[in-house]
């Protein structure tokens, strides 16, 4: 019988989503870029989970405004992480990053910071 690395009807965690996307750079190959981008994309998912079970403190934004400011953070990010899987290699990917300021890798990482020390998603 297989282990599970998460119970049945019980919502995965930061370690759980860091050990599948651990297992999906290994899966796509040893270029070191794919670990640094599966590892910021699992920040990227427990980001949106905390954004999204606070959503309520949002409600000022109007609905429409809400999509598309969305669309936009999510379609940005997933464009950079697709420039990032590209890379391959630490100095190829350094030099995207260093490039781009490590804008979105810094975004994410000091917004999972904020989210998960003010405690935001139990105060919403």
């Amino acid at each position: 019988m297989q282990a599970r690395v998460v119970t049945p009807g019980v919502k995965p965690g930061m370690k759980e989503n860091m050990s599948v996307f651990a297992v999906s750079a290994f899966w796509h190959g040893f270029y070191p870029f794919y670990y640094v981008m599966f590892f910021f994309a699992a920040i990227n998912l427990e980001l949106c989970k905390d954004i999204y079970k606070s959503r309520i403190l949002f409600r000022w934004i109007p609905p429409m405004a809400r999509h598309v400011i969305a669309n936009f953070l999510t379609i940005g990010s997933m464009n950079y992480f697709a420039i990032s899987f590209c890379q391959l290699t630490f100095e190829r990917g350094g030099n995207f990053a260093k490039n781009t300021y490590y804008s979105v890798f810094l975004a994410m990482v000091v917004g999972l910071f904020i989210t998960r020390t003010t405690g935001i998603v139990k105060i919403a």
